[in-house]
């Protein structure tokens, strides 16, 4: 039950990767930097987003990982 219930959270709670992309792609200007809070940052994951959010952008470098676009860590500031 415990498990079911964190299960829910972590997906109710996160931003997945399809809307995060969806959302940067429709601001107009883009961002001079874009953080995603509340997004799960396992490499695996972050990889796919990153790729994925490359695809809302075909043509130019923007967002490029690092610059335009950062995901978070513990106890970050920004």
């Amino acid at each position: 039950m415990a498990l079911d219930r964190m299960s829910d959270i972590v997906e109710s709670a996160h931003t997945v990767p399809g809307a995060y992309e969806y959302m940067l792609s429709q601001m107009n200007p883009w961002p001079r930097l874009a953080v995603a809070t509340h997004f799960p940052v396992a490499d695996d994951i972050v990889e796919c987003a990153y790729n994925s959010v490359r695809k809302h952008f075909p043509t130019g470098s923007y967002p490029e990982f690092g610059k335009d676009i950062i995901w978070p860590t513990d106890l970050m500031v920004v």
